[in-house]
């Protein structure tokens, strides 16, 4: 826990304008999400069998895309709380972009 960002240090995303943060956001959580989508894959493709080598090489991967998913994560949360907005998206929001989230993941053709 201790690569985590504090707040003694100056939020990463500061100086930059909401827009961008998105942005910035979006960028990474596809970026992570689409490599643990093909490890995942990789895992469980018949055609070709994985070695436990490659078994191992393939978890630490996951790992750490895992470990840079919850930083972007944090960061996001950080960035939130530093902007002073309190308003908390409703429990039918939530599950509607949930909803939206996992069907773009289980279904990525589509959002190409």
């Amino acid at each position: 826990m201790s690569d985590y960002p504090n707040k003694h240090h100056p939020h990463p995303w500061e100086h930059l304008s909401p827009k961008k943060v998105l942005s910035t956001v979006v960028y990474d959580i596809y970026h992570h999400v689409s490599l643990l989508s093909s490890q995942l894959n990789r895992l469980v493709e018949d055609d070709d069998p994985i070695s436990e080598e490659e078994y191992e090489a393939i978890f630490e991967q996951m790992q750490s895309v895992v470990r840079q998913l919850s930083k972007t994560v944090v960061n996001l949360k950080r960035y939130v709380d530093e902007q002073g907005d309190e308003t908390v998206p409703d429990s039918a929001t939530s599950a509607t972009v949930r909803d939206d989230v996992a069907n773009k993941l289980s279904n990525p053709a589509d959002t190409e």
